[in-house]
């Protein structure tokens, strides 16, 4: 038995399957093919999950979990500043998390992933609770006349809006020619806050 099998991972068995749910689609991947991918046994598979389902599941947990840790980071990091300066932080943060984490991120957010509606797992919940975050920092700077938009839950919404847009631009099209990355990063931010100040 080689060294693959023998230190075979749930994060080795996480890589391969994002790969295959994103790539063949969930219906089509099988314990089997993941097992293929990693160049394993079906045996040493379930050894780590049970089937596709359980994997999904972990996945998906996982995924949303560090979602909200990372947002809760960096409102946490800042959380004495101005809520503009909160707002820009955490919309960075969002994008960060898109870029560093491009699998979880597509699944959760822009591959409709038919087994995720049949699994009970907490990732509704936690990101709601993202979206929270974002929703009480635009009622703080509401609140603190730092905007002027009368509805801080349209503010929050089209801050969503525009941070998954950018996000998912930067994940379907990674050729492109961004330039500055940072620096367009920035200059988006920069942009939507001031258009509610």
């Amino acid at each position: 038995m080689n060294s693959k099998r023998r230190n075979l991972t749930k994060e080795d068995i996480i890589s391969a399957t994002t790969e295959l749910f994103l790539s063949e689609g969930y219906s089509h991947v099988s314990m089997r093919k993941i097992a293929a991918k990693i160049g394993c046994s079906s045996t040493n598979l379930y050894n780590h999950f049970q089937n596709k389902e359980e994997i999904l599941e972990y996945l998906l947990k996982d995924g949303y979990a560090l979602f909200l840790e990372t947002l809760e980071q960096s409102v946490k990091k800042h959380s004495h500043s101005d809520p503009l300066v909160q707002l820009k932080t955490l919309m960075s943060s969002y994008i960060q998390f898109g870029l560093q984490h491009p699998g979880y991120y597509r699944l959760m957010f822009i591959h409709n992933i038919e087994g995720a509606s049949q699994i009970d797992t907490q990732e509704e919940t936690d990101m709601l609770k993202g979206f929270s975050l974002l929703l009480a920092l635009a009622e703080q700077a509401a609140k603190e006349k730092r905007i002027t938009h009368e509805n801080p839950h349209i503010v929050a919404q089209s801050l969503w809006a525009s941070m998954h847009g950018l996000t998912s631009l930067f994940l379907t099209f990674p050729n492109l020619d961004w330039g500055d990355r940072d620096a367009l990063i920035s200059t988006h931010i920069d942009t939507f806050i001031k258009g509610f100040t």
